[in-house]
């Protein structure tokens, strides 16, 4: 398999994203004391595939299947995010993809397009597959072994005083994500 490798947006883009999505966060948690989070809803990332990949490659059935798959890797600015932890039961496994054969981007819409395609196997959080998974233009991959994670937050500076429009879009969002978390639970059961 050739590797193929598609970066887009500059330098600059990136340093305004990663700054805008400092308000709502998946599996983050705060280390700087200035920052409080509130946990909005559960999260869990998925291993899923197109339909036509699956016919064409099998489907995994335990995690020490996925050596005989082909992947698509989103990279971020931290690297690729290409370690994959699963969970059954007190048992837990690490697979790591090998980026020389893996289709990579950092551009999380073209990681979906090629998974619809089926170019691989995509790693994507339930939020952001929900639409296709209901859709069936994928599916979720060892459902058994999905672990745990931290949920998603929203951020915001400790102090004190809280201005009566950041509480009233700490509430809207607490809403909202409470609604969307129970429509979730017709594609996936979340594990508390």
């Amino acid at each position: 398999m050739a590797r193929c490798t598609c970066r887009t947006g500059s330098a600059q883009e990136s340093r305004a994203s990663r700054r805008a999505a400092r308000g709502a966060r998946p599996g983050w948690q705060p280390e700087n004391s200035a920052l409080i989070a509130r946990r909005l809803a559960p999260n869990c990332r998925v291993l899923c595939a197109s339909p036509d990949y699956l016919a064409r490659h099998g489907t995994p059935r335990t995690p020490e299947d996925l050596g005989q798959h082909r992947f698509i890797v989103l990279v971020t600015a931290s690297g690729p995010l290409n370690q994959f932890h699963f969970a059954k039961g007190d048992r837990s496994w690490q697979y790591t993809v090998p980026m020389a054969d893996a289709w990579e981007s950092n551009d999380g819409a073209l990681v979906r397009a090629w998974a619809l395609a089926g170019r691989g196997i995509a790693r994507k959080t339930i939020w952001d597959a929900a639409e296709d998974l209901r859709a069936g233009r994928l599916r979720i991959l060892l459902p058994d072994y999905v672990a745990h994670e931290a949920g998603v937050y929203a951020l915001r500076h400790g102090t004190r005083y809280m201005t009566p429009r950041v509480r009233a879009f700490l509430d809207f969002l607490v809403v909202q994500f409470a609604r969307e978390a129970a429509a979730l639970s017709d594609v996936f059961p979340f594990q508390e």
